[in-house]
């Protein structure tokens, strides 16, 4: 997973699984600090997550899903949305 920092937002890049059967899906969490993370299911291995406050640092990671359910997270990624 990779994201880029914008204007109260991130964009996302996701990157299948080597080996995986047919992805149908994904799941993103994102959390400030310590808090619990947020979840959101998106199919686009690209997009963004809006909503985010700018000047606080953000840690994200994401599952992909095929017929077998959801697999391993991703590596932790961190990004600070900032004003443009």
């Amino acid at each position: 997973m990779e994201v880029t920092a914008g204007d109260g937002k991130v964009s996302y890049s996701l990157t299948d699984p080597s080996g995986a059967s047919d992805i149908t899906g994904y799941k993103l969490f994102y959390r400030t600090g310590e808090t619990a993370y947020a979840e959101k299911e998106v199919t686009a291995k690209t997009g963004d997550i809006s909503g985010l406050t700018n000047g606080s640092e953000y840690e994200f990671k994401a599952q992909a899903k095929n017929e077998m359910g959801y697999g391993k997270e991703s590596a932790v990624v961190k990004a600070t949305p900032k004003t443009a």
